[in-house]
């Protein structure tokens, strides 16, 4: 190591020193125990009204989803219908479908050097067929 890497290491222990000092639990080990205990102890009687307060219960939750979701999905369905707009197909009179070679040589021009006509001199063997 070096003596900026040095430098660095004992800049993170004089920090970790000065945040410890900090730290409650450095003093007092049961500290955020009890911290938490006072919380839920304090708020426990308004936890306590409002439980009373709203009655939970399978039909009311959807209930009040349904006031919020129902509305706006009509509203999305008539928005779509109203941008909805059918485009005639345009069907091509008494056309052939296109073989895959076709549509891969679509536009590229032959190349007159390369024949790849079958000729029984030499014979195309798949792997497939080998097994």
């Amino acid at each position: 190591m070096n003596q900026h890497d040095m430098d660095g290491i004992a800049d993170d222990r004089e920090v970790q020193i000065a945040l410890t000092q900090l730290d409650p639990t450095c003093r007092d080990p049961g500290f955020w125990g009890r911290l938490e205990s006072a919380v839920l102890e304090a708020v426990r009687p308004e936890l306590e009204r409002r439980r009373l307060r709203a009655e939970l219960t399978v039909a009311g939750t959807l209930s009040r989803w349904a006031q919020a979701v129902v509305p706006a999905a009509i509203a999305a369905a008539i928005g779509a219908l109203l941008m909805w707009q059918p485009q005639p197909v345009a069907r091509p009179a008494q056309s052939q479908p296109l073989t895959f070679e076709e549509l891969l040589a679509d536009g590229l021009e032959p190349d007159p050097t390369l024949d790849f006509t079958p000729t029984d001199a030499a014979p195309v063997l798949f792997a497939a067929e080998s097994y």
